[in-house]
């Protein structure tokens, strides 16, 4: 299951720039860097699954324009 604080780990790697989110190695490296939130491989592909969901739950955010 993706928490909350995994979902916004997950979106501070992306919204940083750093690494292409299909390379879910530097997403979990990233994540814990940046976060402190260890990622697994198996949560970044839940989140790219199920983004617009999860975004919706924990983000606030609909299929609006994105943050």
């Amino acid at each position: 299951m993706v928490t909350k604080e995994k979902f916004l780990a997950y979106l501070t790697v992306r919204d940083s720039g750093v690494t292409n989110m299909f390379n879910t190695k530097a997403v979990e490296k990233y994540a814990k860097k940046f976060s402190g939130v260890t990622l697994e491989r198996k949560d970044c592909l839940e989140i790219m699954a199920n983004f617009a969901k999860l975004r919706y739950e924990y983000d606030g955010h609909g299929g609006g324009p994105e943050r």
